[in-house]
């Protein structure tokens, strides 16, 4: 941590519009302190630790509050193992009443949001300062969100701190982010949430239910209320059509690995298999990762 800077805490300013926006454009992000009751983050993270305690996540022998991590059950989205749990997290309503990348504005600020006290060793969320002042980063695949990770460093840039629960920390949407490496026995419990003005651009695909095969009906079947479902059809929303650029860049490098038998394309393929509108690619990318199962086992 010594070479790590600090987050600038702009809890201090929170009822001065114009100075957090300021900051907003010059750092990329604000750190609020005990802005979310604990309570109902606390009872948020009972349930989510629950179903994954359920599914082999979390020790069974230590209380869901502690999350102490079951390492047998390692696996990472978008393996199918992760993305059954997670479809079942996404069922919670109080998750939704506290969502989730982001297309049709570059003007949507995430609220990121740990649902246990999250220091250091936990791994936290860490944000390059005024990367968000750039364009659209070089990249190449990678197993992280998206499947892609940026090949800029930012040296000498990057921040983070200690979280307690209640803690929010805001951040644009092109603010270059990452987890920091979880040093503890814990799974690192967090939700993101994001934000943008309805008179922005609006990317439909924001409304997906980030559940082939789950739909909204199966997520809203045990709601004990209607206020927040379908809540998008309600607004005056100006839509602009997903641009799949990136992501056709992604998976083309996805594919080249993938046929040269290289595991690097493993994450980039189940992406595909898992999210992709195009059975072809689907099939395609299904058999690639098959091949990769086969050839994995002949050398084992």
């Amino acid at each position: 941590m010594d070479s790590m800077n600090r987050f600038v805490d702009s809890t201090g300013i929170i009822g001065d519009p114009e100075a957090l926006a300021s900051r907003m454009r010059r750092d990329g992000y604000l750190l609020l302190r005990g802005l979310l009751p604990g309570d109902a983050i606390r009872s948020l993270q009972r349930q989510i630790g629950s179903i994954a305690r359920d599914d082999g996540w979390l020790n069974r022998d230590q209380p869901v509050e502690e999350s102490i991590a079951d390492l047998s059950g390692f696996c990472v989205d978008p393996d199918p193992v992760y993305l059954t749990t997670l479809r079942k997290i996404n069922k919670l309503e109080d998750y939704h009443g506290l969502k989730h990348h982001i297309q049709g504005t570059t003007e949507v600020f995430t609220a990121w949001i740990p649902l246990i006290d999250c220091p250091i060793e936990v791994g936290p969320l860490q944000i390059a300062s005024g990367s968000n002042t750039g364009e659209v980063y070089d990249f190449h695949i990678g197993n992280g969100a998206g499947g892609i990770e940026i090949t800029e460093t930012f040296a000498g840039r990057w921040a983070t701190t200690d979280f307690a629960v209640g803690d929010v920390l805001l951040f644009h949407s092109m603010a270059v982010h990452k987890g920091m490496p979880n040093r503890s026995n814990k799974l690192r419990m967090s939700m993101d949430v994001r934000f943008q003005l309805v008179s922005e651009p609006f990317n439909p695909n924001n409304t997906s239910s980030d559940g082939q095969p789950l739909s909204w009906e199966e997520i809203y079947a045990g709601w004990r209320s209607d206020a927040l479902k379908y809540y998008w059809k309600r607004l005056p929303l100006t839509l602009k059509t997903f641009d799949r650029t990136w992501y056709d860049r992604r998976d083309a490098m996805g594919f080249a690995l993938g046929e040269a038998g290289d595991p690097r394309s493993r994450s980039v393929l189940q992406r595909i298999v898992a999210r992709d509108a195009d059975p072809a690619k689907r099939a395609r990318a299904q058999r690639l990762l098959e091949a990769l199962e086969k050839a994995e086992k002949v050398l084992s």
